[in-house]
């Protein structure tokens, strides 16, 4: 539910919102419709775009009921949007005209009076580049993001197989806010279903850090899944995310869903410059790519209670912890190595 509706709903507990044929909403008597809105809004036929609440006149919202429930030829309105275009906050309030052809599930956008949304690009032309920044904003980037880049990539690929022997490629699909680059990847050895101490790598973050040193990452698990996959996958957009402070040992990042899942007592990662499992060392020396250098450091499960310890006492005595406790970090399940 848009926030303008949502607010309506909220503020008033004798509100009465009745959902009507064709998707018309009324809420205290005022009359809301779904739209489609291409970016930009002055071509229809965009294949970027996203539907969007507007506001209109009560008896447009019955001629839009009658429109769909008769299969009219045509229908055109005009109202105000109810909620914000996704990618440009302040559209909100901003007057719209809309039409629609028989058979449309909703009408659509043909003009609105805010100049960011309706002109974008239309001054130098539009092209695919422009398309791909415009569908990052939409889903909540910049619109820019760093470029795919092959020779890091490979260079990351070469030490790390180099140091661990040979890894299975996984494609991490891009988040539609990250769109247009080649997906990063994590390198899996060996597959995790096969037992063992299965370890893996990112291919990505490195390409997203700004400057010569560059960082990717290693870890290992004897007993993760596919959801640990998943949550160690996610560093591979880490360097892409402006508010992300840059990874170096030493730094505790809490899993964004409050526990690795599946793991529900595992609950921050801890970055080291390296950390040694049974099957040795995780990381491989440095690799210098032209005026580039990749650093490859470890990242470590770590439980609520040992996050919690780093906080009170300084990551520097929780690895002593770990050391001195030997403790197993490629089992999941393990206990705590403090007690608080």
């Amino acid at each position: 539910m848009p926030v303008a509706l949502e607010a309506l709903s909220m503020s008033d507990q004798a509100s009465e919102v009745e959902a009507h044929q064709g998707g018309v909403l009324t809420v205290n008597g005022r009359s809301f419709l779904p739209a489609n809105i291409s970016l930009p809004a002055f071509w229809h036929d965009s294949p970027v775009g996203a539907v969007v609440w507007v506001e209109t006149a009560y008896h447009l919202g019955d001629d839009w009921i009658r429109f769909a429930d008769l299969q009219l030829e045509r229908f055109s309105a005009s109202g105000t949007l109810a909620c914000d275009v996704p990618g440009f906050p302040g559209t909100l309030g901003s007057i719209v005209t809309l039409e629609a052809a028989k058979d449309d599930a909703v009408p659509h956008i043909t003009w609105c009076s805010d100049m960011r949304v309706l002109m974008i690009g239309r001054a130098d032309g539009f092209g695919h580049d422009d398309l791909v920044r415009l569908y990052r904003r939409l889903w909540g980037g910049t619109g820019e993001t760093a470029p795919d880049n092959p020779l890091l990539r490979e260079a990351a690929l070469r030490a790390i197989e180099q140091h661990n022997g040979h890894f299975f490629a996984k494609p991490i699909e891009a988040l539609g806010r990250y769109a247009g680059i080649k997906p990063p990847q994590i390198l899996v050895r060996p597959p995790l279903d096969t037992g063992g101490e299965a370890r893996l790598a990112t291919i990505g973050i490195a390409e997203g850090m700004r400057g010569p040193r560059k960082v990717e990452l290693v870890t290992a698990t004897r007993n993760g899944g596919p959801a640990f996959e998943k949550s160690f996958g996610e560093f591979c957009f880490w360097s892409r995310r402006e508010q992300n402070p840059p990874l170096d040992a030493g730094l505790i990042i809490p899993e964004n869903q409050g526990a690795i899942p599946e793991h529900p007592n595992m609950a921050a990662w801890l970055i080291l410059e390296d950390f040694e499992t049974g099957e040795g060392p995780l990381c491989p020396p440095p690799s210098e790519v032209g005026q580039a250098v990749i650093d490859y450091l470890a990242a470590i499960p770590i439980t609520r209670e040992e996050f919690a310890f780093a906080h009170q006492r300084g990551v520097p005595e929780l690895v002593a912890k770990l050391e001195a406790s030997e403790a197993d970090v490629t089992d999941l399940g393990r206990d705590s190595c403090v007690t608080l």
